[in-house]
Order: structure tokens, then sequence, then C-alpha cells
């Protein structure tokens, strides 16, 4: 009898992606996060300015489809929502809602995820920072603020411009024997000193928007490829995936 997987989280760009509980096996999750990476990096390359969330998600997706990946079901059209209700929005079940959240939180506050944060921060911002402008992850042991844009939790002015950021929730899981992932493309526009990326919390916040749909991986047919792919992120720099790790979940009487 094959033993269950536990749960798994990764940072990979711009992108929080997890694994449910399950049967996810180790070289899957490897093949997800580096067909992601691999149209990530491809899709950035090509958007270097802020567009709007349809013709980067589609680039995206297209970039995706040529690594075997396929389209089940288009979710949620592109809209806006408020961002208390985000995982809600996203039609994520409560279970899916749960390890979200625990990765997010564990992102944030666990000194362990300081490298998946860095990497977190440094690819979210539209355009992409300077060198200078990537923050350093941790200040006396807190890492309870997701900066982008200049990278600093001192307030400046409002005049100083927005911060335009983009990431992605990718929740994965195996259904009828192949892997299914909840793909969210979430975008938004808000002052750079209060640009908390996962949950802004700036009173001028101007706008978040959301598109969610279901994919799915051809493992077999990926496989053929896999070499190649491992082969050519391996001579496009620092990798941009880092592990989550996640803590560990408390028992209550």
């Amino acid at each position: 009898m094959t033993q269950e997987s536990a749960a798994a989280a990764h940072v990979v760009g711009s992108a929080i992606v997890v694994f449910m509980p399950g049967d996810v096996a180790d070289q899957d999750q490897e093949d997800v996060c580096n067909s992601l990476e691999f149209s990530l990096r491809a899709t950035r390359r090509q958007f270097t300015e802020p567009e709007h969330i349809k013709e980067w998600e589609g680039a995206l997706f297209s970039s995706l489809s040529t690594l075997h990946w396929f389209l089940q079901s288009s979710d949620i059209p592109e809209k806006q929502v408020d961002l208390p209700n985000l995982l809600k929005e996203i039609r994520l079940s409560d279970a899916e809602q749960r390890l979200v959240q625990q990765a997010i939180d564990v992102l944030a506050s666990k000194m362990e995820n300081s490298d998946a944060l860095k990497v977190f921060n440094s690819r979210v911002a539209m355009p992409p920072p300077s060198s200078s402008d990537v923050p350093s992850p941790g200040i006396a042991g807190s890492l309870s603020t997701l900066d982008i844009g200049q990278g600093t939790n001192q307030q400046t002015s409002a005049n100083d411009g927005d911060t335009q950021a983009r990431y992605q929730i990718v929740v994965c899981s195996v259904q009828n024997g192949a892997i299914a992932a909840k793909f969210a493309s979430c975008q938004f526009v808000g002052p750079t000193f209060l640009s908390n990326v996962l949950f802004p919390q700036s009173l001028r916040l101007t706008k978040i928007r959301i598109s969610a749909s279901t994919r799915g991986l051809n493992l077999g047919s990926y496989a053929a490829d896999r070499d190649q792919i491992k082969q050519r992120l391996g001579t496009a720099g620092p990798s941009t995936q880092a592990k989550i790790v996640l803590a560990t979940p408390s028992h209550r009487q």
C-alpha cells in the first residue's frame, strides 16, 4: 500500500504553489514546479511592463500548453474582488483554503522561509525591481510584511507612485490519477509603502483583479521533455523556486 504524501508548498517565481495531502509524488511535484517556472520566466520576458491580466495570463497558459498542460475548466472570468474574501472568491474548498492560508502565514513569519520570501518578493513587482529594490528578508526576526516595489517598510509619500503587482496561487491535487491544478491570477495597484502583496491593507488600494481556471498536466507526455526543461532551467540563472516550510498544525483538545 502506497503511503499518503504530506501536504507541501513552494514559491515558484511569483506563484505560491501548494500540494494537497494525498498521492502527489515527489517527481510529479517537481514536474509541476519546473514547468511553471519555465513558463513564468518566458512570460516575464515577454511582459516587462504592467499589462492587462488576461493578456499576461494568456501568454502564461500558452507557454504552459507547450509543456503538456491543458484546460479543464474556466472557473472565474476576470473580476474585481474584495480582499478579505479572496480565497473564497477563487472557489477553493475549506481544506484548500486552510492550506493556502497556512502557506501564506508561514511564508510571512517563519525565518526558515526567508529565502522563499525573498524569491517571491523579487518576482511579483511590475515592472521588475532593480537589484537594489529587492527587499532583504527578516528584520529582528520578523517577516510580517511582504514588501514589493521599493522593498522597504518605511512610509513614503504617495506621490512616489503606485506599486503594480501580480502573483498566482496554484493548488494541486490528484484527480482520477492525474494532476489537477486550480490557478488563480491576482493583480493589484496600490501605494508602495503599504504593499502587502497577498492581502493588501491600504485604504488607497485602487483595484485588485482575479481570474481563475482549473488545469491538468499530462505527466506521461511531460516526462519526455523533463530532462530538457531541467537542463534549460539550469542555464537560465539562479533558480526562482524555494520550498515553503509549513508549520506543524497544533493539536487542540
